[in-house]
């Protein structure tokens, strides 16, 4: 996929303001992509891809994965660039650089790539779920290219060969299984294989509550609040947030996504779509949440643009 340079950068902008990044790291952001523009004029390129964006980091800082950058600078520049790279792909930012670069190979590989556009593009999975199944799907396509397999060739032998392979614990193996059953039954449905091989990963014995729960009495979670320094800004950021996951119960993402927009001060709630389902909740505004939020904005929040 190619897109107009100035047009994806605009785009992104957008996104920036409407993540309310901090003023300063905008900047950065975008004086890097200003570079990018710069090197891309240098080389003749108007429109921007992937290919054009990974040659500039591999030219500019030495590599296009975490692991291969040592300047703690270039990390952020790099982080810059990859924003542009997954937006242009997915209409997203990718949640954080990738310290290994999983490349799928082949026909298998090539299989894999289109199960997975097909779960975040029509299924519109989680990218916390895309991650994860493309964690397990590169290890079992590694498998099955290391031993020149084809999908059709796939037996109950391989499949449990793959599992004991990999040595994973109890839980691993039943999201692995699960995910591989999963993709295994996509292509049988859509035709790219002429049998159904999803009947080759055995079930498991896996108990979703085998294990004891751990959990905090209300004056433990009371005592952890309290504790938080409320003077800085930074203390009444974590302030806010414990308050969020305690009092609301919210997962992380939902916690980073979470906006101002979202509040209806004059109801007194709080309604957004959660990442998981993408279903719209609605959550009373309770009053230690929104003296938190009042103090934040007061007196906490940096300023910004947006």
């Amino acid at each position: 996929m190619v897109m107009d340079f100035k047009e994806l950068v605009s785009l992104c902008e957008d996104e920036l303001i409407s993540r309310e990044y901090g003023d300063m790291h905008y900047q950065k952001i975008k004086a890097e992509w200003d570079r990018l523009h710069q090197w891309m004029k240098e080389h003749q390129h108007t429109n921007f891809s992937e290919s054009i964006g990974l040659a500039y980091c591999n030219e500019v800082f030495g590599g296009h994965i975490l692991t291969e950058i040592e300047n703690k600078k270039d990390q952020v520049k790099l982080r810059a660039v990859r924003m542009l790279i997954s937006y242009l792909k997915d209409g997203d930012f990718e949640f954080r650089t990738p310290r290994v670069e999983r490349i799928f190979e082949g026909e298998i590989g090539k299989t894999i790539e289109s199960y997975l556009s097909y779960a975040r593009n029509v299924l519109h999975l989680s990218d916390e779920t895309i991650r994860n199944k493309k964690q397990y799907l590169y290890e079992f396509h590694m498998f099955i290219n290391e031993r020149a397999l084809a999908l059709e060739e796939l037996n109950v032998d391989i499949v449990e060969n793959f599992f004991k392979s990999m040595d994973y614990s109890l839980a691993s193996r039943h999201n692995g299984g699960s995910t591989l059953r999963i993709f295994l039954r996509h292509t049988y449905d859509n035709g790219l294989t002429k049998r159904d091989c999803s009947i080759f990963v055995l079930a498991d014995n896996y108990k979703k509550h085998c294990k004891i729960p751990t959990t905090y009495e209300e004056q433990e979670i009371s005592s952890v609040i309290s504790t938080v320094e409320r003077s800085s800004s930074i203390g009444k950021r974590d302030y806010l947030i414990l308050l969020l996951a305690a009092e609301y119960g919210w997962r992380t993402k939902d916690i980073v996504s979470f906006r101002f927009t979202q509040i209806d001060w004059d109801n007194n709630v709080i309604r957004f779509n959660q990442s998981k389902t993408d279903i719209p909740v609605e959550y009373p505004l309770l009053s230690s949440v929104g003296n938190a939020i009042i103090d934040y904005l007061k007196h906490g929040r940096p300023k910004t643009n947006a």
